[in-house]
């Protein structure tokens, strides 16, 4: 190692950006880009049940997009029209207390199922009942115009009544059902085109609903058909022994908490078909530090309660608010629009993106995700502008920001998570170097010492990792006549040196 460098001046050390891939540090959550109503729920829940962060704002972020994914579409521009529901997938061990948040943050949608469906069960019942009483006036009619017409004679008077009597077909009242776990496609399927068209698949514990016979025999077509619902796109479905189904107008969110092997399975089924399909594009993925063996009790404070009773107000408020259904689906949903300032952020957001997936610094390894953050910006500003009550179909720019900096979060966590296995060349040298020089501590080196002192043996490789890792703030190079002084982030060393 070089030792040789004369005392230079004190150098301002920017935070080091969080590449995860190189710094194995997962970055904090932009907790404050949240709306206060769903911050502060997090925040004072955090505080006494000491989950991760990520975990608790995935739970709470998937019930908003649940409650509120009746009430709106949004629009990009004329063209590129969405559903405003989400997709989200959170990692995390056996222990991390999955279930309790998911049981918390859920609390607001089962009251207001379990309420909703009490208040209707009486009409529910009654019209049941009358549909009884039609279906057997049906299929006896039915037969009234088979016999007759087996034995010759005329039926126009009976094709007459039965006419009629299936314009009196009683419609039953859809009791909401808005979670399911343990199902298979075709029952999904058969549920989406009859029953509630606004529902979710939800699990605390996925392992659940991918050990499903549908996700373990036909991942393929599960997979596809959860790609469809996310894009709210017509689905039909025609099968011999259940008929043909038609879904249309339906909404659909997912949520799904799963341990780290499930997410190891989950990238090796079919193939990878789980990522390479665009299914895993379309979720915001978190696979939090684990806070177990510092979650030392706490009593809850008082604010713990009145917050969270805040944030199921407003989720009963949204759910009560949803369009009126029928089972064709949602009839008429309005749509949500940018102001123009916000349209501008957005297009802003939009090409940096863009160019982010072509960068090999940046998102080039998760270009599949990518390529769908520029809408799920657009359906978070959206759940956002809906859920904290604003006026108008205008969504506002502050809304068009807070959802950038969570789905950027939500990129580099997914760039993290996916690992070395989709590291670019670049990165991967950078990694190596960072690696070395941090267990052997060497805080001041030379270019030509880490050719030597690291795997990276290669001149051209070594440059553009040296770059990467200036450009993200972990290392600063000076170069003079006769070599390059280079300088690693104090912060990357147990014992901080001072430069």
């Amino acid at each position: 190692m070089y030792t040789g460098f004369e005392p230079c001046r004190k150098i301002n050390w920017k935070t080091p950006i969080p590449l995860s891939h190189i710094s194995a540090k997962q970055a904090d959550y932009p907790l404050d880009a949240l709306p206060d109503i769903i911050k502060d729920a997090i925040q004072s829940y955090a505080d006494y049940g000491q989950q991760p962060i990520p975990l608790l704002t995935n739970s709470a972020l998937s019930n908003v997009s649940l409650s509120c994914q009746g009430l709106a579409n949004v629009a990009r521009d004329d063209v590129l029209i969405s559903p405003v529901s989400m997709y989200f997938i959170t990692v995390a061990s056996s222990g991390e207390r999955k279930t309790a948040a998911d049981k918390v943050f859920g609390k607001g949608i089962e009251d207001w199922q379990n309420k909703t469906t009490k208040t209707m069960m009486p009409e529910y019942t009654r019209i049941k009942n009358e549909y009884t009483t039609w279906s057997i006036k049906r299929k006896g009619l039915l037969m009234m115009i088979r016999r007759l017409a087996t034995q010759g004679y005329e039926t126009d008077q009976y094709d007459g009544y039965y006419d009629q009597v299936m314009l009196e077909e009683p419609e039953i009242p859809l009791l909401p059902k808005l979670k399911y776990e343990d199902i298979t496609a075709e029952a999904l399927s058969e549920n989406l085109a009859k029953e509630y068209p606004s529902t979710s698949i939800w699990s605390d514990e996925a392992g659940i609903f991918l050990s499903s016979p549908s996700m373990q025999k036909d991942n393929t077509k599960f997979v596809a058909l959860l790609n469809r619902l996310w894009d709210a796109q017509p689905i039909a479905i025609h099968r011999k022994t259940t008929g043909d189904i038609f879904i249309k107008d339906r909404r659909f969110t997912l949520n799904l908490m799963m341990q780290p092997l499930l997410l190891e399975q989950m990238l090796k089924k079919g193939d990878g078909i789980n990522r390479n399909s665009g299914f895993l594009a379309r979720t915001l993925l978190a696979y939090p530090a684990s806070t177990m063996g510092n979650r030392y009790y706490k009593e809850p404070f008082k604010n713990v309660t009145e917050h969270l009773d805040k944030f199921h107000r407003r989720i009963k408020t949204c759910l009560s608010n949803t369009q009126p259904v029928d089972k064709y689906g949602f009839g008429y949903i309005p749509t949500l629009t940018f102001s123009k300032i916000a349209k501008e952020a957005w297009v802003k957001y939009f090409n940096y993106i863009e160019t982010a997936i072509a960068n090999e610094y940046h998102w080039q390894s998760i270009h599949d995700l990518a390529s769908k953050a520029s809408e799920n910006i657009a359906r978070l500003a959206a759940l956002f502008h809906l859920f904290t009550g604003k006026q108008g179909t205008e969504i506002s720019t502050d809304h068009i920001e807070s959802a950038y900096q969570i789905i950027e979060w939500h990129l580099n966590e997914a760039k993290r998570i996916f690992g070395e296995t989709k590291l670019t060349q670049v990165e991967h040298d950078a990694k190596l170097i960072l690696d070395a020089i941090i267990s052997k501590n060497i805080v001041e080196t030379t270019s030509r010492e880490i050719l030597r002192v690291t795997p990276v043996r290669d001149k051209g490789r070594r440059d553009k990792a040296i770059k990467l890792l200036e450009k993200s703030h972990y290392l600063i190079s000076t170069p003079d006549a006769k070599r390059t002084k280079i300088i690693f982030h104090p912060t990357l060393f147990k014992t901080a040196v001072t430069v």
